[in-house]
């Protein structure tokens, strides 16, 4: 998807209201900017007001304050007329140096990003980020086992042992973008995670575990079921053959189990890889809503063969156990608070913005100058809305995104929502059931 940066949705913004401009320094101190143009710019003193920010760092060695905006002191305390220098009533962290560009704004860019940003807020649904999740897999009792979510060096709902664990982000399989890396060290290494049982009884129950797994040797690594500590069920050790492999378990939980522990193991000494999977031990009918979709989902598509992730998806009617469900809906677009984060727009549709981020601004963010017109609130509304009896931008052709159909359920699926978050829940009985093996 085509995407802006921030730093050039400011610029646009500020070319709009007529208050950019781009120079390169010629030296300076923490408090000053050195620029031969600069007595070009004015013949008053104190004729450089408002802000100065600190873009692009010439020698790329992160010595210039890059990013950092600082206001021009007032008269000529900030700058004297046909000087070379601006002072600053706020030091920076370092010198501006001979070639780094700067920018002069009137009006604090951090207002500017500020109205951007509520401007792609007030946008939604008109535009919107399409989404489409596949972090859900049909009776998965397991949290976080696409291996996604990696903060503080370890997986999140994960527990690790004898081993050092990385996100892998090249070796990786099926729909997401990572992989867990395991290299085994004084003892079996692996990662294992217990879900709360809440059936009655389940002793005498089917318990069932797939995970993709990677190896370069054989006998390196497995998955196993540990039910007490003392007794597991195992899957085939990987082959060794250098490529992933879906290994699978399929067991009878015994009496004497406490637990249904999930285990990614690597023998000491080897290395292995673990991608999307799953354990089940009982039937899911309700799957929290991804927060990314903010509306929907309105279209839900199952996986087709567990063997292809990256396959055929049709619509969801009768679930099967380890399927991947595809959610598809609508989310927010992102809100930069970096000069290089982006927003998943181009074109027209970034113009779209600014005009809104502009009325925003005027409307009550910041005073503009009384007759200018690109000042005047009322004349960005009228860009972004249209006056009487003609369009505005928002109404262009190709801006304006068409939103999502309602949800077709078709009477398998249904949509809740209370205090805590928003579930889609299966719909057993109207035709719709939870197939299990053989039905794979």
């Amino acid at each position: 998807m085509a995407t802006t940066t921030s730093l050039v949705l400011i610029q646009r913004l500020s070319e709009a209201i007529g208050d950019y401009l781009s120079l390169t320094a010629s030296g300076g101190t923490t408090t000053t900017v050195v620029d031969t143009d600069l007595d070009n710019l004015t013949e008053d003193n104190g004729g450089v007001q408002g802000y100065v920010k600190i873009v692009t760092d010439a020698g790329g060695s992160g010595a210039a304050p890059e990013g950092q905006i600082r206001r021009i002191k007032n008269g000529t305390s900030g700058y004297t007329a046909s000087s070379t220098t601006i002072t600053v009533n706020f030091a920076f962290t370092a010198s501006p140096a001979s070639g780094d560009t700067y920018e002069l704004h009137r009006f604090d860019p951090v207002v500017k990003r500020n109205a951007i940003n509520r401007a792609i807020e007030t946008l939604y649904p008109q535009l919107y980020l399409p989404i489409r999740d596949q972090s859900v897999v049909v009776n998965n009792r397991l949290l976080n086992s696409d291996f996604e979510t990696f903060t503080s060096n370890a997986f999140t709902s994960w527990t690790a042992t004898n081993h050092t664990q990385a996100q892998e982000s090249t070796i990786i399989r099926t729909t997401g973008s990572k992989s867990a890396k395991i290299v085994a060290s004084g003892g079996a290494g692996q990662l294992h995670q217990t879900p709360h049982i809440s059936m009655n009884e389940m002793t005498g129950k089917q318990a069932r575990a797939e995970f993709w797994v990677y190896a370069t040797a054989g006998t390196a690594a497995r998955i196993r079921l540990d039910w007490d500590g003392s007794a597991f069920a195992n899957s085939d050790y990987h082959s060794g053959k250098d490529q992933w492999e879906l290994l699978k378990i399929d067991s009878t939980v015994p009496d004497s189990a406490t637990q249904i522990k999930t285990i990614c193991e690597v023998v000491n000494g080897s290395t292995g890889y673990f991608a999307r999977g799953w354990q089940s031990s009982e039937s899911v009918f309700r799957y929290t809503i991804p927060s990314t979709i903010i509306d929907g989902p309105h279209f839900i598509d199952q996986q087709v063969s567990d063997l292809e992730p990256d396959g055929l998806y049709t619509p969801l009617r009768t679930p099967f156990e380890g399927r991947i469900l595809q959610m598809r809906g609508m989310g927010r677009l992102s809100t930069p608070s970096t000069d290089s984060g982006t927003v998943e727009v181009d074109g027209t549709r970034a113009e779209l913005i600014v005009a809104k981020a502009a009325e925003i601004m005027f409307r009550g963010m910041v005073k503009g100058d009384p007759g200018d017109p690109r000042h005047d609130p009322t004349e960005w509304h009228r860009v972004v809305y249209g006056r009487p009896g003609e369009k505005g931008l928002i109404d262009q052709p190709g801006v304006r995104m068409r939103p999502m159909g309602s949800q077709k359920a078709n009477g398998f699926w249904q949509s809740e929502e209370d205090g805590d978050g928003r579930y889609i829940r299966i719909r057993v009985g109207g035709g719709a059931v939870v197939g299990r093996w053989p039905f794979r």
